[in-house]
């Protein structure tokens, strides 16, 4: 396939699977206001969600761009991804920490595996484990197939907790979820925390405390 045909197919897909991801994120919302959770329409939801992708992935693996690309030029992608600013510095600080003697795992079910390793490379970070979908070769070119490993937000969650359940010192769990900005990220650290929202109010393990000087006494005095 040549470079044209590539970007117009790619374009096609591109296009193509926004639109139907728009649609089927506005057929599983709910038309009204939901007073309380239900658990098997969330379940339902993500399977719609599933289904998508699966389709989505396997349109993608018929049309053939993913066929006849080198391993190093997706090696050579993936070093010249750019990161979220701070994100690479993050992992850096937690792979080097002695005191909290961390495994960094990351888990994606959107990239293939050999783009996130060349993508932390490039930081340093080779240390970190990825679990992900993989891209299937012949010797070091692609087939076209995809090695389906975390096909899912379901597989995903599944991986997550069969790692963390691997863990020899589960009291030591540190979860941050690389979706969240910075400041999100520090909050959960700090708070032992997976995750944390805007607008949530959680209890941390403080470095620096800074306070307005005319409200200091009453808040040291309250904590």
């Amino acid at each position: 396939m040549s470079s044209a045909d590539l970007r117009n197919t790619w374009g096609v897909l591109s296009n193509q699977c926004t639109e139907e991801y728009e649609q089927t994120i506005e057929s599983i919302m709910p038309t009204e206001r939901v007073a309380k959770f239900i658990h098997e329409a969330l379940q339902k939801a993500l399977e719609q969600l599933l289904d998508f992708e699966k389709t989505a992935n396997s349109r993608v693996i018929k049309s053939g761009v993913l066929k006849g690309i080198n391993m190093e030029e997706i090696k050579r992608a993936g070093r010249r991804l750019i990161f979220q600013d701070g994100c690479k510095e993050f992992f850096r600080k937690i792979e080097n920490d002695e005191k909290l003697k961390t495994d960094a795992h990351i888990l994606s079910y959107c990239w293939c595996g050999d783009l996130i390793k060349s993508a932390f490379s490039s930081g340093d970070l080779d240390a970190l484990q990825v679990h992900s979908n993989e891209l299937a070769y012949d010797e070091s070119i692609t087939t076209g197939e995809i090695i389906e490993k975390l096909g899912s937000p379901m597989e995903k969650l599944q991986a997550f907790s069969e790692i963390l359940n691997g863990q020899t010192r589960p009291e030591n769990h540190l979860t941050v979820k690389t979706e969240m900005t910075m400041t999100e990220k520090l909050s959960a650290r700090a708070a032992k925390r997976s995750q944390v929202v805007p607008a949530e109010s959680v209890w941390v393990n403080v470095d620096v405390l800074m306070v307005q000087d005319i409200a200091d006494r009453g808040a040291i005095g309250k904590f």
